[in-house]
């Protein structure tokens, strides 16, 4: 005779706390004790006694012995690079595909035989979330907010790629839900942020060795016909005909309400074009412009934004030429009562002459440059770095020690209960994502300063909250109900 829920509850609590939380070998303890227990079952059992005696759940801990077992969803484009990464860790395993392209989730499927496969997410979130440990996102912008919420909803670790949201609105919903689930180890996907470089030139700004900020620039490539964007200023979304057998269209549209109709450009790379998908440049490039932005000068959050464009965003595309001035408060590391951080888009370089630059001086695209009190650090994306002093490069500036980072493996690590600062913990990475899609949203209000409350999530303006601050979500796709 199997023993009674009470009576398995009553077994968990004589379990020293601590194997309570860190050790598979409780569960096998409490399902041998009755085999009428499936994992499903024992986990909920346990979470209630956890509740009644202020326990951490098992999601927010694992054992070093088990295997942090994953959900990607999204498994083509950058979620190769992510999977690939994390599929090297020997702590790791691809427990769960997801992709609404039936060929690339066939392809990735044969490397990992033992994966559970799905078309649709939320048949994972209803069903099998006691299979996995952690959740992998690497799909289209405007589905991150939901996934992520559900994800952590159901207590588990997550790897969000960037931007981490698509709305303002769901900044304000990702903050709630990593306020409720603090144990939770979370990263987004700025693998650049582990670049040696661009450690050292956060430390050297944190550090005052070039003195006090006075401002900071940052700036993407041109925006144009390529793999990844259309041309600006889209009327129009490109029609391409029925969607082929292995694209479930109307599962990648996921929350959008509008009927969009299918091209093949729109379902691979080309949807950061658009205002209903993606963010265009800034929002594409924020979290890895920005970040380093945020760690050197201990910023808060916006005050104020506005973007300049030569015509405003009012269709289906993105505008092009945006040069945004998102302004803070001071920090201990700024000069002034106030701190304007300058975000342009296009190749729109800062102006030497207020900048302590050569004059004529460029630079690559997607680079940040601090101007401080006693020099001009410019900083690329791949960490190349280079510093002026009254306008001279200066060859033999001192160069911090930094410690080496692992982007994938300390997130790993940390779902096991490590303690790494994470550069990318989604606590800065929201952060850095609300100040990119200010950039972006205020494209709709050209050379107008919008004052942002971040704390109450709105904007000075009620017109200007209706248009700009959040979407509808389609029925069935939307964020669960208690970070709404």
């Amino acid at each position: 005779m199997g023993k009674t829920r009470e009576e398995v509850i009553s077994k968990i609590m004589e379990i020293d706390r601590d194997r309570l939380i860190n050790s598979e070998k409780s569960i096998r303890i409490a399902c041998a004790m009755n085999n009428q227990f499936d994992r499903r079952k024992f986990i909920t059992t346990m979470g209630l006694a956890a509740a009644s005696t202020a326990i951490p759940s098992l999601g927010a801990s694992l054992n070093t012995n088990s295997k942090l077992r994953i959900l990607q969803i999204g498994v083509g484009g950058i979620g190769g690079l992510d999977r690939g990464q994390l599929a090297k860790n020997p702590k790791v395993e691809i427990a769960g595909l997801c992709d609404v392209n039936q060929n690339n989730l066939d392809k990735v499927a044969q490397e990992f035989p033992k994966a559970l496969t799905y078309n649709d997410s939320r048949q994972a979130f209803e069903k099998d979330m006691d299979k996995y440990d952690a959740v992998l996102v690497c799909t289209p912008d405007h589905t991150h907010a939901v996934m992520a919420l559900h994800a952590l909803a159901h207590d588990k670790h997550l790897y969000l790629q960037k931007p981490v949201v698509h709305q303002l609105d769901e900044v304000r919903m990702l903050k709630k839900a990593l306020a409720a689930k603090p144990r939770l180890a979370t990263q987004m996907g700025n693998q650049r942020s582990a670049i040696q470089g661009r450690n050292q030139a956060i430390e050297i700004i944190k550090s005052g060795a070039l003195g006090k900020t006075l401002s900071a620039w940052a700036w993407t490539g041109k925006v144009a016909n390529n793999s990844y964007f259309t041309d600006p200023w889209m009327e129009k979304y490109i029609e391409g005909g029925a969607a082929p057998a292995h694209i479930k269209w109307d599962l990648w549209k996921h929350c959008c309400t509008e009927d969009v109709p299918y091209h093949s450009h729109l379902a691979t790379r080309k949807w950061r074009t658009y205002w209903e998908f993606g963010g265009g440049q800034l929002a594409d490039w924020c979290c890895h412009l920005l970040d380093a932005v945020y760690h050197a000068l201990d910023l808060d959050v916006p005050i104020a934004v506005q973007t300049e464009t030569p015509k405003p965003s009012t269709s289906v595309g993105h505008s092009a030429y945006n040069q945004s001035r998102i302004t803070f408060n001071k920090t201990a590391h700024t000069v002034g009562d106030h701190f304007v951080l300058h975000y342009n888009d296009h190749g729109i370089h800062p102006p030497c002459a207020e900048t302590g630059l050569p004059f004529g001086a460029r630079f690559g695209t997607n680079s940040t440059m601090f101007v401080c009190e006693n020099g001009t650090l410019v900083l690329a994306a791949n960490g190349k770095m280079s510093i002026y002093q009254n306008r001279k490069k200066v060859d033999n500036f001192p160069m911090p020690q930094v410690a080496r980072r692992s982007h994938w493996d300390e997130w790993v690590d940390n779902c096991f209960g490590g303690k790494h600062a994470l550069l990318g913990d989604l606590n800065i990475g929201s952060r850095v994502t609300e100040a990119g899609l200010l950039a972006v949203k205020a494209t709709h209000y050209p050379n107008r300063s919008l004052a942002w409350d971040s704390k109450a999530s709105r904007f000075e303006v009620d017109a200007v909250n209706k248009k700009i601050l959040k979407r509808e979500y389609r029925k069935g796709f939307e964020p669960p109900a208690q970070f709404s």
